[in-house]
């Protein structure tokens, strides 16, 4: 499998490999998406996380979710609004910063006049219409050796639907820079499907869990280790072919001035993506085709 470098963006990430362990199947958790937790939950703090995890995942009409937030009755769901758009950085929010600049809290209202001044100042940034929320390659079906079905996805830390949200997309992301793993789109191309049916491309579900998940700050300093669970199933009966694990540790500066954007969700995602692909990184025996056959499903020669 070709291995692919982990581009830092900024951050300093370290990481580390486990070796395939055996485990036990995870009860499957619904994922909801982060701008639905924010709308729905009942949690202050779910609410809370929702917004982080969408300044970071920047999902379609994910920066009108947040507008709507700056007419919460919690001065912190507020300010944390404006954390988040801050971190979106589109100018298409002035207008919804201009109306609420009189806002009755002292550290919204800052938070606010920071945010208007650095958009005012600044050159446009693209909305969320031009963010492609999980970056891939164009599929070349005939180099696919393996198609992945994204199945469970689950916080075995605390149940944080934000952070399941997290791994979800770190999951996308990182299967989508594989030119040899593909996710299953709900419909195979004509020869692909012909290829699985045949046992010359592999296919195998997946549940994604996250198992570890710690805060790891200095002075100056954000920084999250995550460890994942990726586990590998085959068949109607869900039988695990592998389960693959990886851990990785990712900081960033954190800025010290009141009303600074939180950097660990951030920081939270860049670990969950490094430690997916130290996982993925360790399927290259997963997706050999079987004995006598090749990747295009003819016998050898």
């Amino acid at each position: 499998m070709i291995r692919r470098a982990i581009g830092t963006l900024g951050f300093s990430l370290s990481l580390t490999l486990a070796g395939l362990l055996g485990a036990s199947t995870a009860s499957a958790q619904p994922v909801a998406g982060p701008i639905a937790l924010l709308r729905d939950a009942s949690s202050s703090r779910t609410r809370l996380r929702a917004m982080q995890t969408i300044a970071q995942l920047r999902p379609a009409g994910g920066r009108e979710a947040l507008e709507a937030q700056l007419d919460d009755r919690s001065a912190r769901h507020r300010l944390e609004a404006v954390n988040a758009l801050s971190t979106l950085r589109d100018r298409a929010s002035l207008p919804a910063l201009q109306a609420h600049r009189g806002d009755r809290d002292r550290r919204v209202r800052a938070a606010i006049a920071r945010l208007i001044a650095t958009l005012s100042a600044g050159p446009p940034s693209p909305g969320p219409q031009a963010v492609v929320e999980h970056p891939q390659l164009a599929t070349d079906w005939g180099r696919v050796r393996c198609v992945i079905e994204l199945r469970a996805v689950e916080d075995r830390t605390q149940r944080d639907p934000g952070r399941v949200a997290m791994l979800q997309s770190a999951v996308r992301t990182a299967l989508g820079t594989y030119p040899d793993l593909a996710l299953n789109p709900g419909a195979l191309p004509r020869d692909a499907d012909r290829r699985v049916r045949s046992g010359a491309l592999r296919s195998y579900g997946l549940d994604a869990n996250l198992t570890t998940y710690e805060t790891r700050d200095n002075p100056g300093v954000a920084a999250v280790r995550a460890e994942v669970q990726l586990l590998l199933l085959t068949g109607a009966t869900h039988a695990i072919a592998g389960a693959l694990m990886g851990a990785a540790t990712a900081q960033e500066s954190a800025p010290n001035y009141p009303g600074a954007p939180d950097p660990h969700p951030r920081v939270a995602a860049a670990a969950m993506e490094a430690a997916v692909r130290g996982a993925l990184n360790q399927m290259e025996g997963n997706c050999a085709p079987p004995a006598g056959r090749s990747a295009h499903g003819h016998g050898r020669r």
